[in-house]
């Protein structure tokens, strides 16, 4: 199933043109990662998707009731905050929601006849989205994340991995890694031979 879909996208900021004629699809459990020099448009593309910033043309296509969170490129939080405090950050609608919920809980049971089957009602509606929306997996993913439990069979696999910058040489050729879970290792070579790139693949 096609999650999001941009077909055409332009933008310019004055007279310079920062993107032209990107179309690309992501579907159900996709993982992808956008790579580019510096001003090719890749942090523009994303305020696009979140609509925080309008395309100039183009369109944008999302799977009806898809919710997207962002992480800010810069964040800034207060020094108090945990990660789990950021992860929350992209859960605020879900959170309303839910406090939206608990608050018919408690009105509830201070409400008869009509006015209490009016809340029932409500309730059914709100918990039924609630869950369409994941709110009842939140706190186990997030849970899961921080602690950083995986399978003692993760591993990174690497199989003739070829990538260069547009309209240059080839940076990476037939590259080949395997990295066990519990691994450490160290990426050794001249400056300019692709290990930073590398890194960035992986992240």
């Amino acid at each position: 199933m096609i999650e999001l879909a941009l077909k055409n996208i332009c933008k310019h900021y004055g007279a310079e043109q920062v993107l032209s004629d990107i179309s690309f699809e992501l579907k159900t459990k996709e993982r992808v990662g956008l790579i580019g020099a510096n001003g090719s448009g890749k942090t523009t593309i994303l305020k696009i998707i979140t609509e925080e910033e309008p395309q100039d043309k183009g369109q944008i296509h999302k799977r009806k009731g898809l919710k997207i969170g962002c992480l800010q490129q810069i964040p800034l939080y207060p020094d108090s905050f945990t990660v789990k405090d950021v992860l929350n950050t992209a859960f605020k609608e879900h959170k309303k929601l839910q406090q939206k919920l608990q608050s018919l809980e408690n009105q509830m049971s201070s409400l008869t006849d009509t006015k209490l089957k009016s809340a029932v009602k409500e309730y059914g509606a709100l918990q039924q989205k609630f869950e369409e929306i994941g709110g009842y997996q939140i706190e186990s993913d997030i849970n899961r994340i921080c602690s950083g439990s995986r399978s003692s069979n993760d591993v990174i696999i690497i199989d003739s991995l070829k990538f260069g910058y547009k309209g240059g040489d080839l940076l990476l050729d037939n590259i080949n890694l395997k990295v066990n879970y519990g691994q450490r290792l160290a990426l050794v070579g001249k400056n300019g031979c692709g290990k930073s790139t590398l890194i960035k693949i992986l992240q």
